[in-house]
């Protein structure tokens, strides 16, 4: 045959992989973009990209141990930068916003649609953190 079934197969898992993570990563800002909404939060999503050092934090964990204990104590530091931001965020986001922009930002749907931003950073962090480590516990074929 012209393709090898193999790596036409091998092929489409990473399509599916690429796909979805950029839909994961990248999604906030098409539904920004799309809904004509001013979008400056992107600054504190890219400090929670941790997945990309899932390697480094993980992959070389010879003990398992060890390496629930890095997942515990990254989950917590998550966990506590997150909460911390979403507390103050979902408190003065209508001030951020008027400061930022004046009243055409803070009044209408801008305050809310912040606040629900600030969550969902949470929430992207969290999910960074435990999909890295699962990534990086997974082998080849649990990947596939």
């Amino acid at each position: 045959p012209i393709i090898d079934l193999r790596l036409a197969i091998l092929t489409w898992t990473f399509y599916k992989q690429s796909f979805l993570k950029q839909v994961l990563t990248e999604g906030e800002r098409y539904v920004m973009t799309f809904l004509n909404v001013l979008n400056f939060g992107d600054q504190a999503a890219e400090l929670w990209r941790i997945e990309y050092s899932r390697s480094f934090l993980f992959g070389y964990q010879e003990d398992v141990s060890m390496a629930a204990t890095v997942l515990e104590m990254l989950m917590k530091l998550v966990m506590l930068i997150g909460l911390t931001i979403t507390v103050f965020g979902y408190s003065y986001s209508h001030l951020a916003l008027n400061i930022y922009g004046g009243s055409m930002l803070s009044s209408g749907p801008g305050p809310t649609l912040l606040r629900c931003y600030c969550v969902y950073v949470l929430l992207l962090a969290i999910n960074g953190v435990t999909e890295c480590f699962t990534f990086a516990a997974m082998s080849k074929e649990e990947v596939d």
